[in-house]
């Protein structure tokens, strides 16, 4: 049985929910809308949230996307006062 897969964010101030019924559909999406999936952490590690991209994350928590870029790529420990890793990174974590 294929695992169902949710992403929630914040867009334009409107919660949003998006839904994919497999793990190929849902990579597709990001991979058409060259997106990376960002997990926010809190200063000790500890998860907070995902978005479907650094874009998505910035206007979700008032950054820069630009900031948290740098974060996730390891050129800055924090953007906003929290640690940014790419979903596929999560796991070292």
């Amino acid at each position: 049985m294929e695992r169902t897969y949710y992403i929630e964010c914040k867009i334009n101030g409107t919660q949003e929910k998006f839904r994919f019924d497999n793990k190929r559909s849902f990579e597709k999406y990001l991979k058409d809308n060259g997106k990376k999936v960002v997990v926010q952490l809190d200063m000790k590690g500890k998860y907070i949230s995902s978005y479907p991209s650094a874009v998505h994350a910035a206007e979700a928590v008032g950054v820069s996307r630009g900031n948290i870029w740098s974060s996730v790529k390891g050129k800055a420990k924090t953007s906003g006062g929290y640690k940014w890793v790419y979903e596929e990174d999560y796991e070292i974590w």
